[in-house]
């Protein structure tokens, strides 16, 4: 692809400004990449939609400067160059190059916040996440249920609350992200159903009650693996799944031997089942990954 040496490309015209739409995608920790996706795939789309402009003109032996004379295909390259980039597809001031990849704007697609299949490579990311979330935490819940006393008891449920809060933390972010997003979107600004302000207030509100709900679940998931290690779980309100059973619950002291075969099923089963979601999800990933040669 030819494209022009010269990279004095103002600011703007590819790099996310910092009249940002949701104040998380200012702070840098892998956490808040929940709001960043869609100004990513933005930003992509505009940095893709520039280089094949570029290209096109290089075809098309365009020059980068106004005063420049457009080359033919049979002229030679400089000799120090390992691509086919001319010499007059070198030169030009700031202003000419930024023109130069801009003219996009004005033939092509328009920038906005929705990037191209945007929605389809978030649902397809989230299903994946989800899948790995629960095919581990998942796995936890299942061998701590049919672990005599079987049922649900404190560790079974305090494995699903911490999925479950988990889940529920993820949408009202994906939630609060896509409506900072549509409400900093200037073609939505005047809509009926969900106009701009509301949009922004809904969304403002969903990202610190999942921010808060997180710093919660986080000090929960500390505070469940160390009770593994207290007798807050061997007391015997837990062991005889109470929360499950009610008033059915009982204590096994002695387990038979269909229990301890039927636990040991379970325990193998879910660690199976761990392995081989972890296994798919890092081949899923490996699949969609770009890798330059």
């Amino acid at each position: 692809m030819n494209v022009p040496i010269n990279t004095h490309v103002e600011r703007q015209q590819i790099l996310i400004d910092e009249d940002v739409a949701c104040p998380d995608e200012l702070l840098t920790p892998p956490v808040f990449n929940y709001s960043r996706s869609p100004q990513w795939a933005s930003t992509a789309e505009t940095a893709f939609q520039v280089f094949k402009v570029v290209s096109e003109k290089a075809d098309n032996c365009i020059p980068v400067g106004f005063g420049n004379v457009p080359w033919v295909e049979s002229e030679e390259v400089e000799p120090d160059t390992t691509k086919t980039i001319h010499s007059s597809n070198r030169l030009g001031s700031p202003q000419e190059i930024a023109m130069h990849c801009e003219h996009w704007r004005f033939h092509g697609p328009q920038h906005n916040h929705w990037a191209p299949g945007v929605f389809t490579r978030m649902a397809i990311a989230s299903c994946a996440s989800l899948v790995l979330q629960w095919g581990t935490v998942g796995g936890a819940v299942i061998a701590a249920y049919f672990t005599p006393t079987t049922g649900i008891g404190c560790r079974s449920l305090s494995y699903l609350l911490y999925g479950g809060m988990s889940t529920f933390i993820w949408i009202i972010l994906m939630i609060s992200s896509l409506l900072a997003h549509y409400s900093a979107d200037r073609s939505y600004q005047d809509a009926v159903f969900l106009p701009a302000h509301v949009a922004r207030s809904l969304s403002d509100w969903l990202r610190r009650i999942g921010k808060l709900l997180a710093f919660i679940n986080s000090i929960w998931v500390i505070a469940l693996c160390a009770l593994q290690y207290s007798n807050i779980y061997d007391t015997c309100y837990c062991d005889s799944s109470v929360i499950g059973r009610g008033d059915g619950a009982y204590n096994v002291i002695i387990e038979s031997a269909a229990q301890i075969a039927q636990t040991e099923a379970a325990w193998l089963g879910t660690v199976v089942f761990a392995i081989t979601t972890a296994s798919l999800f890092l081949g899923l990933m490996s699949l969609l990954s770009d890798n330059l040669p």
